[in-house]
C-alpha cells in the first residue's frame, strides 16, 4: 500500500519510476531491482500523459510495462478474474493500481466491510501467485499528520489492514524535497529523505531523513559562524531559526568533532575552529 500527498505529476513520477526500474532491471532509490514484467492499471491518467512521463524519465524498458486503461472496478466480480487472466498471459510480478479510491468505483470510501473485502481478496491473490501488488491512494485532506502512516490514508482503515507494508510520501507545498515513510510486518520502520528532480521527472534518495536534516542544520550553524565570526547560542538560533535545545545539541556535537570551538568568557560564544573549510552548498566543512 502506497499513500501520497502529492499532485498528480509527482505521484505519477514515483510510480513510473518504480515500474520502469523493475521493467528494465534498473535501480529505484539506489536499490537494484530484478527485471520482471509489470502490469500498470492507471484509473486517473491518460495514455498521452503516461507516455510523456516515460519519455522524460528515459524509460527504455517501456515495452515490458503493460498498461490497462479500460479495467473494471475492483468491486466488480470480473476484476479479479481479469487480473488473473492478465497475469497468466504476461507473467507479471509487479502490479500497480493507481488509485484505489478511483478503482473502487461507486463504493463508499468509508465502508469498512466493502473495502476490506476487496483488499483482502487482492492480498490473497497476490500471495497465491507471488505478485508484488502496489495499491496507491491519497492522504486525507486537508493534509497528513505524518504521526500515523496507516491512519493518514484517505477513507476506511480497512484499506491498510491487509497490507504487508505501508509507504507514505510527504511533501510540503512548494518544496522539492520530501519524506518517504515506511512501515510493515517484515520491514524496519524508516523515514527517508528524497528529492524530486524536475528535469528528469524522477525521485532521488538522499539518505535517512534524520541524518539529512541534522546535516543541513549543522551546515546552517557553520555557515552562520563563517559570517558572524563569533556568536552566542542565542544569536545562532535567531540567525538560523532553529529550536534552541536542538541547536545547542548540534553545537556540542560540532565542538566534539573539532569543527567549532567554544570560546572562554561570558556569555559563552562559539567560533569555527582554525583550519575549518566552509562549503556553503555542500556538506559540513
Amino acid at each position: 500500500m502506497a499513500s501520497m500527498k502529492l499532485g498528480r505529476p509527482t505521484r505519477r513520477s514515483v510510480l513510473l519510476g518504480a515500474a520502469g526500474a523493475v521493467a528494465t532491471g534498473g535501480k529505484f532509490f539506489n536499490t537494484d531491482t530484478p527485471k520482471q514484467a509489470v502490469l500498470y492499471i492507471p484509473y486517473e491518467d491518460s495514455p498521452l500523459r503516461l507516455k510523456r512521463r516515460l519519455n522524460l524519465q528515459k524509460t527504455t524498458g517501456a515495452a515490458s510495462i503493460r498498461f490497462e486503461f479500460d479495467f473494471p472496478s475492483l468491486a466488480d466480480d470480473r476484476a479479479l478474474l481479469a487480473l488473473e487472466r492478465l497475469r497468466a498471459e504476461g507473467g507479471f510480478r509487479l502490479v500497480v493500481i493507481d488509485t484505489l479510491t478511483r478503482a473502487m468505483g461507486k463504493v463508499d470510501q468509508n465502508d469498512q466491510v466493502a473495502i476490506g473485502l476487496v483488499v483482502g481478496q487482492l492480498q490473497r491473490w497476490a500471495i497465491e501467485h507471488d505478485v508484488c501488488l502496489i495499491l496507491v491512494d491519497h492522504h486525507k485532506k486537508p493534509g497528513p499528520t505524518v504521526d500515523d502512516l496507516v491512519s493518514d490514508v484517505m477513507g476506511a482503515t480497512s484499506k491498510t489492514a491487509a497490507a504487508d507494508a505501508v509507504i507514505g510520501l510527504y511533501r510540503k507545498r512548494g518544496q522539492r524535497d520530501a519524506t518517504l515513510k515506511l512501515t510493515g510486518r517484515d520491514i524496519e520502520e524508516r523515514e527517508l529523505s528524497v528529492d524530486f528532480e524536475k528535469d528528469t521527472g524522477t525521485w532521488v534518495l538522499r539518505g535517512d531523513a534524520d541524518q539529512v536534516v541534522n546535516g543541513e542544520r549543522n551546515q546552517q550553524l557553520i555557515n552562520a559562524l563563517q559570517v558572524l565570526g563569533q556568536a552566542t547560542h542565542r544569536e545562532l538560533c535567531e540567525v538560523t531559526d532553529q529550536h534552541r535545545g536542538h541547536a545547542f545539541d548540534r553545537l556540542q556535537e560540532l565542538v566534539a568533532r573539532g569543527i567549532v570551538e567554544r570560546m572562554e568568557g561570558q556569555p559563552i560564544r562559539f567560533a569555527l575552529a582554525k583550519g575549518v573549510t566552509v562549503k556553503f552548498a555542500g556538506g559540513e566543512g
